[in-house]
């Protein structure tokens, strides 16, 4: 059985779930039989695609529309080449068919690097990259960027192999095909004169004003097809969807046991993950009663200059940027751990990645450094999870405790939906949010005299008592052996009867402390080791864990309450 392409011509927003229903199932001899009926139906399901991509490879001016690609054959060209009785593969067609398969190296001469942008970018739309070409204009003396001729300017200029919208003018030398007289004469004409033009002005002639920083783009695979590719099995969903509400009885005071984010600074290392998330889950159970134990999984990193980025930036820790092989990775680990009952938090720190992997998360965080961000606070208003925000690198707790009421309301704001189109999403508002308190430059704020001025602010702007308390960063003074001398007065705290603090954040690793990554490359890295911030190793997670539980207990009995 094959599944064959088809054109849906309509609203982007339509077409996923439309392609859905309307997907045509073919036995492979039905696109080389000579059956009038099958032939068809064949070519009705390609009649725009094959009326219209034709034309607008001839220079005509044209916005395609949507193209979504089916599993079965890689592209419409290679359609196009088997299907016998199929519509005649027009000239400019076949020519752009004949590069797209051809083996020899890409050639660096600007003859052919308009050619290649124009296949990179054909090919990923049709491979079902869902963004639109937009119209390709040309002037009264020019011809379609696939006219061989040699070039009056050079189109590396105004081209970039990984660009996603063509030039406003391609200019090629005129050759064979004159523009119809209807379209030519409503197209700006670039007139040979103006060669000695300013290149730096913003005119039609010139440069582009915008993008000039810009070195390319790549097709980002988009979420709904990672999300498919990659599903949540119904273990997974349990165990998401039961950390979440855990998670929210713990901030709405619903329930008196201690939240706990523990796991590694940031993961680089899968298998270790995996490792370090079978030892944890039998810890969470042991400790179920007191404890609601969730994972920190952190993908991506915030750097305060430059460094690693995370397993989503960067996957292979080597420079080489491969963010679908990230995304792919991720979500796949993602997947893993809650399969395997293991709720996992983690931090968001940019507005896109989310539609790749929340559906997977428990519990999100919002870094010091972009709690005051208002497209951060926008983004926690509308995930299906509770989200901490982190008091300012400084240490101002105002930004975070003004984030839980801005990220409480609705909002409406530029997003990115699962088909990866941009879009205007409204939100509902997150009820679900809490402060966590990380420490600043000007000292930590886990000691109990800083925990009663944060409830103190906490009141005064009427949001509820909902603190957690990070043992690493300002806390521990960068210091991860602190870690568990923060996490005592925490479970100090807790025994003495208080209930404004909900949770803890410990970064923990199966060994301790932290790694560079060596010349010689990943493959020299220690196992279990962290390559950002230093970690405590297992056996004392162990131990803090332990005393957190014992804490809690207490509090119950200071309290009066069970569990």
């Amino acid at each position: 059985m094959h599944r064959y392409l088809l054109s849906l011509q309509g609203h982007p927003a339509l077409v996923y779930s439309r392609a859905q229903k309307l997907t045509c199932r073919y036995q492979d001899e039905c696109a080389h039989s000579r059956d009038a009926s099958s032939i068809t139906r064949l070519q009705q399901t390609f009649r725009l695609w094959v009326r219209w991509l034709p034309v607008a490879l001839s220079g005509i001016p044209l916005t395609f529309e949507w193209l979504v690609v089916l599993p079965g054959y890689s592209s419409a060209l290679q359609w196009l080449s088997r299907a016998g009785g199929g519509p005649k593969i027009p000239k400019n067609l076949a020519f752009i068919r004949r590069t797209c398969t051809t083996s020899e190296p890409r050639r660096s001469d600007s003859r052919r690097r308009p050619l290649h942008l124009y296949n990179f970018l054909l090919l990923n739309w049709l491979h079902g990259t869902p963004y639109i070409l937009q119209p390709l204009i040309l002037s009264a003396d020019t011809t379609s960027v696939l006219q061989p001729g040699r070039p009056r300017a050079p189109l590396c200029a105004y081209l970039s192999r990984n660009h996603l919208q063509l030039p406003q003018i391609c200019t090629r030398r005129f050759t064979d095909t004159q523009l119809p007289k209807h379209i030519s004469k409503d197209l700006p004409v670039a007139s040979k004169h103006k060669k000695s033009q300013n290149m730096s002005s913003t005119s039609l002639f010139g440069m582009a004003a915008d993008d000039t920083r810009i070195l390319g783009q790549d097709p980002l695979i988009p979420p709904a097809l990672l999300t498919t590719e990659i599903p949540l099995t119904d273990n997974a969903t349990k165990t998401v969807l039961k950390g979440r509400n855990d998670a929210a009885d713990i901030v709405l005071g619903r329930s008196d046991r201690l939240l706990v984010v523990v796991g590694p600074c940031s993961i680089h290392d899968p298998p270790m993950a995996h490792e370090y998330a079978a030892r944890l889950k039998a810890l969470a159970d042991k400790l179920s009663g007191d404890l609601c134990i969730v994972m920190r999984a952190y993908l991506e990193k915030p750097r305060t200059t430059v460094g690693w980025k995370g397993l989503i930036n960067d996957p292979s820790i080597d420079n080489s940027f491969e963010i679908n092989k990230g995304l792919r990775v991720s979500r796949q680990l993602f997947v893993d751990l809650t399969n395997n009952g293991m709720p996992i938090a983690s931090e968001m720190l940019d507005t896109i990645s989310p539609q790749f992997l929340a559906d997977c998360i428990s519990v999100g965080a919002i870094g010091a450094r972009t709690t005051e961000s208002q497209l951060h606070r926008e983004l926690a208003s509308g995930l299906s999870f509770p989200v901490g925000f982190k008091n300012g690198t400084d240490g101002n707790l105002g930004v975070a405790i003004d984030a839980i009421g801005a990220a409480a309301a609705k909002h409406h704001f530029m997003g990115v939906t699962k088909q990866g189109l941009a879009a205007i999403t409204r939100t509902k508002g997150n009820e679900h949010g809490f402060v966590i308190l990380r420490g600043g430059t000007y000292g930590p704020n886990f000691d109990k005299e800083s925990v009663q001025a944060a409830k103190k602010t906490l009141e005064e702007k009427k949001q509820k008592m909902a603190i957690m308390i990070d043992c690493s960063h300002g806390n521990s003074q960068k210091n991860h052996n602190n870690q568990p001398k923060v996490a005592k007065v925490v479970g100090d705290q807790l025994r003495e009867g208080e209930k404004a603090i909900i949770g803890v954040m410990i970064e923990s690793n199966i060994n301790e402390g932290n790694q560079k990554v060596p010349a010689e490359g990943p493959s020299a890295l220690k196992p279990g080791v962290s390559i950002t911030d230093a970690c405590i190793h297992w056996e004392d997670t162990v131990t803090v864990l332990e005393d957190l539980a014992e804490a809690v207990r207490t509090r119950r009995q200071v309290n009066g309450s069970s569990a």
